[in-house]
């Protein structure tokens, strides 16, 4: 979380505009995430692109912040490709991971970091596929999830 001035407080002083400015910004930079949603069962029979259960995570964006994305799924499957996206609300590819999906659990990680001004309600979710014949499946446990990790970086 970036450092922002917190104002003082002089016992007798009215408030000006700028200093009203500076304790709402303060007090929104201390609601600023982490947001955090996570999968902990198996998902079994991926055959088509899947949302990942549990993996979606909705928060208010503030304008000017920057955020950043990490997704991490455990998919296994018949040594075929899997790709894991990251996507928002409307499907909109923002980042996507490829790994081989072997008979046991593989790890596969996405990282996205946004470069322009988003704000308001947003949502980002994990979706996996995969890219062969035979069905997959997401490992996920309560030791080791798969989760979608949104963190408020700083100022663009």
């Amino acid at each position: 979380m970036a450092d922002i001035p917190v104002p003082t407080v002089v016992l007798g002083q009215v408030g000006t505009p700028a200093w009203a400015n500076a304790v709402s910004a303060a007090v929104t930079e201390l609601q600023a995430g982490p947001w955090y949603a996570q999968a902990v069962a198996n998902q079994t029979g991926i055959t088509t692109v899947t949302d990942l259960t549990g993996c979606t995570v909705t928060f208010t964006a503030v304008a000017g912040r920057r955020y950043k994305v990490t997704g991490v799924a455990l998919p296994s499957g018949s040594n075929e490709q899997c790709t894991l996206t990251l996507t928002d609300g409307a499907n909109v590819l923002k980042q996507q991971g490829n790994v081989v999906a072997p008979p046991s659990a593989e790890t596969v990680v996405v990282n996205w970091v946004s470069n322009v001004s988003i704000s308001g309600t947003t949502t980002w979710k994990l979706r996996i596929e995969r890219v062969g014949a035979a069905a997959m499946q997401n490992n996920a446990t309560p030791t080791a999830p798969s989760f979608i990790l949104v963190e408020d970086i700083g100022s663009l």
